[in-house]
Protein backbone atom coordinates (compact mmCIF):
# COMPACT_ATOMS: atom_id res chain seq x y z
CA UNK A 1 0.00 0.00 0.00
CA UNK A 2 2.69 2.94 -0.75
CA UNK A 3 0.14 4.53 -2.84
CA UNK A 4 -1.85 5.28 0.76
CA UNK A 5 0.53 8.24 1.69
CA UNK A 6 0.66 9.99 -1.72
CA UNK A 7 -3.38 9.14 -2.00
CA UNK A 8 -3.87 10.66 1.72
CA UNK A 9 -1.32 13.84 0.87
CA UNK A 10 -3.63 14.48 -2.07
CA UNK A 11 -6.47 14.29 0.11
CA UNK A 12 -5.64 16.79 2.29
CA UNK A 13 -4.65 19.25 -0.13
CA UNK A 14 -7.94 18.26 -1.18
CA UNK A 15 -9.70 19.25 1.83
CA UNK A 16 -7.21 22.84 2.05
CA UNK A 17 -7.46 23.65 -1.17
CA UNK A 18 -11.33 23.70 -1.40
CA UNK A 19 -12.13 26.36 1.20
CA UNK A 20 -9.52 28.57 0.00
CA UNK A 21 -11.38 28.13 -3.53
CA UNK A 22 -14.86 29.16 -1.43
CA UNK A 23 -13.70 31.72 0.12
CA UNK A 24 -12.10 33.48 -3.01
CA UNK A 25 -15.31 33.05 -4.69
CA UNK A 26 -17.78 34.53 -2.51
CA UNK A 27 -15.56 37.39 -1.76
CA UNK A 28 -14.48 38.49 -5.42
CA UNK A 29 -18.00 37.91 -6.10
CA UNK A 30 -19.64 40.75 -3.84
CA UNK A 31 -23.67 40.83 -3.59
CA UNK A 32 -23.18 44.79 -3.62
CA UNK A 33 -20.39 45.85 -5.72
CA UNK A 34 -18.48 48.82 -5.22
CA UNK A 35 -16.48 50.22 -7.93
CA UNK A 36 -14.28 53.56 -7.42
CA UNK A 37 -13.83 55.71 -10.53
CA UNK A 38 -10.00 56.63 -11.66
CA UNK A 39 -8.60 59.47 -13.72
CA UNK A 40 -6.65 58.58 -16.69
CA UNK A 41 -2.98 58.97 -14.37
CA UNK A 42 -4.40 55.69 -12.02
CA UNK A 43 -4.90 53.75 -15.16
CA UNK A 44 -2.20 51.00 -14.70
CA UNK A 45 0.53 51.78 -18.47
CA UNK A 46 -0.10 48.18 -19.68
CA UNK A 47 -3.47 48.56 -20.38
CA UNK A 48 -2.79 51.45 -22.94
CA UNK A 49 -1.87 49.50 -26.00
CA UNK A 50 -5.09 47.52 -25.96
CA UNK A 51 -6.78 50.40 -25.04
CA UNK A 52 -5.41 51.92 -28.37
CA UNK A 53 -7.07 48.85 -30.20
CA UNK A 54 -10.33 49.28 -29.27
CA UNK A 55 -10.11 53.05 -30.35
CA UNK A 56 -8.93 52.20 -33.88
CA UNK A 57 -11.80 49.75 -33.89
CA UNK A 58 -14.53 52.84 -33.56
CA UNK A 59 -14.63 52.53 -29.49
CA UNK A 60 -15.09 55.83 -27.44
CA UNK A 61 -14.18 55.45 -23.92
CA UNK A 62 -16.76 55.52 -21.31
CA UNK A 63 -14.97 56.06 -18.08
CA UNK A 64 -12.35 54.10 -15.86
CA UNK A 65 -13.10 52.27 -12.37
CA UNK A 66 -11.16 50.02 -9.75
CA UNK A 67 -13.21 47.20 -8.29
CA UNK A 68 -13.33 47.32 -4.52
CA UNK A 69 -12.69 43.47 -4.39
CA UNK A 70 -9.40 40.87 -3.32
CA UNK A 71 -8.90 40.82 -6.82
CA UNK A 72 -8.36 44.81 -6.79
CA UNK A 73 -9.34 45.24 -10.79
CA UNK A 74 -8.69 48.41 -12.94
CA UNK A 75 -11.60 48.63 -15.73
CA UNK A 76 -11.07 50.51 -18.69
CA UNK A 77 -14.87 50.31 -20.43
CA UNK A 78 -15.27 51.70 -24.03
CA UNK A 79 -19.11 51.56 -25.94
CA UNK A 80 -19.34 52.17 -29.92
CA UNK A 81 -21.85 54.62 -30.26
CA UNK A 82 -25.21 53.62 -31.89
CA UNK A 83 -24.33 50.12 -30.60
CA UNK A 84 -25.16 47.59 -27.59
CA UNK A 85 -22.02 46.75 -27.12
CA UNK A 86 -19.72 47.40 -24.15
CA UNK A 87 -15.77 46.36 -24.79
CA UNK A 88 -13.37 46.31 -21.33
CA UNK A 89 -9.78 46.24 -21.09
CA UNK A 90 -8.85 45.21 -17.49
CA UNK A 91 -6.28 44.20 -15.09
CA UNK A 92 -5.59 42.91 -11.90
CA UNK A 93 -3.31 43.97 -8.86
CA UNK A 94 -2.07 40.50 -7.86
CA UNK A 95 -1.25 39.77 -11.95
CA UNK A 96 1.32 42.56 -12.78
CA UNK A 97 1.94 42.67 -16.90
CA UNK A 98 -1.24 40.52 -17.63
CA UNK A 99 -3.72 42.64 -19.62
CA UNK A 100 -7.42 41.17 -20.40
CA UNK A 101 -9.98 42.40 -22.83
CA UNK A 102 -13.47 40.99 -23.90
CA UNK A 103 -16.43 42.41 -25.44
CA UNK A 104 -20.74 42.34 -24.16
CA UNK A 105 -23.52 42.74 -25.65
CA UNK A 106 -26.82 43.35 -23.50
CA UNK A 107 -30.10 40.81 -25.27
CA UNK A 108 -33.48 41.32 -24.48
CA UNK A 109 -35.36 39.48 -22.70
CA UNK A 110 -33.01 41.17 -19.82
CA UNK A 111 -31.37 40.10 -17.66
CA UNK A 112 -29.25 38.36 -20.82
CA UNK A 113 -25.90 39.02 -21.91
CA UNK A 114 -23.38 37.29 -24.20
CA UNK A 115 -19.64 38.08 -23.57
CA UNK A 116 -17.18 37.16 -25.52
CA UNK A 117 -13.12 37.10 -23.53
CA UNK A 118 -9.88 35.75 -24.28
CA UNK A 119 -8.97 34.07 -21.50
CA UNK A 120 -10.01 30.46 -20.47
CA UNK A 121 -9.52 31.48 -16.96
CA UNK A 122 -12.72 33.84 -17.43
CA UNK A 123 -15.31 30.44 -17.81
CA UNK A 124 -14.10 28.94 -14.46
CA UNK A 125 -17.11 29.96 -12.82
CA UNK A 126 -20.66 28.97 -13.63
CA UNK A 127 -22.75 31.11 -15.28
CA UNK A 128 -26.10 33.06 -14.08
CA UNK A 129 -28.72 31.55 -16.71
CA UNK A 130 -29.45 32.82 -19.05
CA UNK A 131 -26.48 34.80 -19.60
CA UNK A 132 -24.05 33.69 -22.46
CA UNK A 133 -20.14 33.05 -22.54
CA UNK A 134 -17.72 32.28 -25.29
CA UNK A 135 -13.87 32.24 -25.32
CA UNK A 136 -11.08 32.62 -27.11
CA UNK A 137 -7.92 32.24 -25.81
CA UNK A 138 -5.44 34.68 -26.35
CA UNK A 139 -7.31 36.16 -29.51
CA UNK A 140 -6.33 39.70 -30.87
CA UNK A 141 -8.88 42.22 -29.84
CA UNK A 142 -10.12 42.41 -33.57
CA UNK A 143 -10.37 39.16 -34.14
CA UNK A 144 -11.96 38.66 -30.95
CA UNK A 145 -14.81 41.46 -31.43
CA UNK A 146 -15.40 39.86 -35.23
CA UNK A 147 -15.92 36.51 -33.41
CA UNK A 148 -18.52 38.22 -31.17
CA UNK A 149 -20.26 40.03 -33.47
CA UNK A 150 -21.02 36.45 -35.07
CA UNK A 151 -22.59 35.28 -31.88
CA UNK A 152 -24.77 38.52 -31.47
CA UNK A 153 -26.23 37.38 -34.66
CA UNK A 154 -26.20 33.87 -34.18
CA UNK A 155 -28.38 34.65 -30.96
CA UNK A 156 -30.22 37.19 -32.67
CA UNK A 157 -31.54 34.58 -35.59
CA UNK A 158 -32.30 32.42 -32.91
CA UNK A 159 -35.16 34.58 -31.38
CA UNK A 160 -33.30 37.22 -28.50
CA UNK A 161 -32.96 40.62 -29.74
CA UNK A 162 -30.21 43.94 -29.05
CA UNK A 163 -30.88 45.58 -26.03
CA UNK A 164 -31.65 49.94 -27.23
CA UNK A 165 -28.00 51.02 -26.54
CA UNK A 166 -27.57 53.03 -23.27
CA UNK A 167 -24.11 54.13 -22.13
CA UNK A 168 -25.49 55.92 -19.06
CA UNK A 169 -26.35 51.86 -17.78
CA UNK A 170 -22.76 49.99 -17.53
CA UNK A 171 -21.96 50.50 -14.03
CA UNK A 172 -25.67 49.22 -12.99
CA UNK A 173 -25.03 46.65 -15.51
CA UNK A 174 -22.23 45.14 -14.33
CA UNK A 175 -23.62 45.38 -10.81
CA UNK A 176 -26.34 43.09 -11.63
CA UNK A 177 -24.47 40.99 -13.40
CA UNK A 178 -22.00 40.14 -10.72
CA UNK A 179 -25.57 39.78 -8.10
CA UNK A 180 -27.10 37.17 -10.54
CA UNK A 181 -23.52 35.21 -11.14
CA UNK A 182 -23.27 35.11 -6.78
CA UNK A 183 -27.23 34.25 -6.88
CA UNK A 184 -26.04 31.33 -9.04
CA UNK A 185 -23.33 30.28 -7.41
CA UNK A 186 -24.92 30.57 -4.07
CA UNK A 187 -28.18 28.13 -4.97
CA UNK A 188 -25.68 24.92 -5.02
CA UNK A 189 -21.87 26.13 -3.08
CA UNK A 190 -20.51 23.32 -2.94
CA UNK A 191 -20.85 21.73 -6.68
CA UNK A 192 -19.91 25.26 -8.30
CA UNK A 193 -16.70 25.58 -5.93
CA UNK A 194 -15.63 21.89 -6.90
CA UNK A 195 -16.81 22.84 -10.16
CA UNK A 196 -14.77 26.16 -10.20
CA UNK A 197 -11.48 23.80 -8.80
CA UNK A 198 -11.37 21.70 -11.14
CA UNK A 199 -11.93 24.24 -14.24
CA UNK A 200 -8.81 25.72 -12.85
CA UNK A 201 -7.11 22.61 -12.45
CA UNK A 202 -7.83 20.98 -16.00
CA UNK A 203 -7.70 24.88 -17.94
CA UNK A 204 -11.32 23.70 -19.49
CA UNK A 205 -14.31 25.17 -19.62
CA UNK A 206 -17.54 25.16 -21.17
CA UNK A 207 -17.64 27.78 -22.77
CA UNK A 208 -14.50 27.90 -24.98
CA UNK A 209 -15.37 28.43 -28.84
CA UNK A 210 -18.59 29.89 -30.23
CA UNK A 211 -21.45 30.03 -28.23
CA UNK A 212 -23.67 28.35 -31.64
CA UNK A 213 -21.35 25.11 -31.20
CA UNK A 214 -21.65 24.64 -27.18
CA UNK A 215 -23.90 22.23 -25.88
CA UNK A 216 -27.01 24.00 -23.88
CA UNK A 217 -26.93 27.30 -26.08
CA UNK A 218 -30.74 26.25 -27.84
CA UNK A 219 -32.03 25.26 -23.92
CA UNK A 220 -30.75 28.45 -22.85
CA UNK A 221 -32.48 30.44 -25.79
CA UNK A 222 -35.41 29.16 -25.13
CA UNK A 223 -35.32 29.53 -21.45
CA UNK A 224 -34.68 33.57 -21.81
CA UNK A 225 -37.81 33.58 -24.12
CA UNK A 226 -40.18 31.37 -22.28
CA UNK A 227 -42.90 32.01 -24.36
CA UNK A 228 -42.60 35.50 -25.90
CA UNK A 229 -41.98 35.97 -29.24
CA UNK A 230 -39.34 38.21 -30.58
CA UNK A 231 -41.53 41.55 -30.57
CA UNK A 232 -42.62 41.04 -27.16
CA UNK A 233 -39.66 41.40 -25.33
CA UNK A 234 -39.62 45.11 -25.86
CA UNK A 235 -43.34 45.41 -24.45
CA UNK A 236 -43.88 47.80 -21.48
CA UNK A 237 -46.75 47.76 -19.09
Amino acid sequence: MEWLPESLGGLVALVITVPAVYSSIVRNLPRELEMTPIEEPEIPLDLFSQMARYEDLGFERLGAWRLQTPTGPTIVVYDRPGEATFGMVFAFRKMPGKVFYDFTTVLAPEPCVLTSGMHIGGGSLTLADPDFLQLFPEAPVEALYAAHLEGVAYLCGAGLALRPPDADAFEEGLRDSIRRQREAFDRARARNTLTTLWRVLSRSSPYRGPVRTQRGTLSKIEAALGHRTRDEVFLRE
